[in-house]
């Protein structure tokens, strides 16, 4: 569950966008869904919306997955 200014995560969903396109190149896909949906905890219920977002990539290397927030 992520709360925040309007304008920030829109922007953070939009980054995630390009870097998706970046990734996948000319003949990928980017698939990027939205609904409303309530997350429930012990103390209480919330709603809110959910955004999936994936891509037809394969992914990270193995051998690169430890180090993907190195700075570089």
């Amino acid at each position: 569950l992520i709360s925040g200014d309007r304008k920030q995560l829109g922007k953070a969903l939009l980054n995630l966008i390009i870097n998706g396109l970046d990734a996948v190149g000319s003949h990928g896909q980017i698939e990027i869904n939205a609904q409303k949906d309530t997350l429930v905890s012990r103390e209480r219920s919330v709603e809110g919306i959910r955004i999936d977002v994936r891509d037809s990539e394969p992914g990270i290397d193995r051998e690169v997955f430890p180090h993907i927030f190195d700075p570089f």
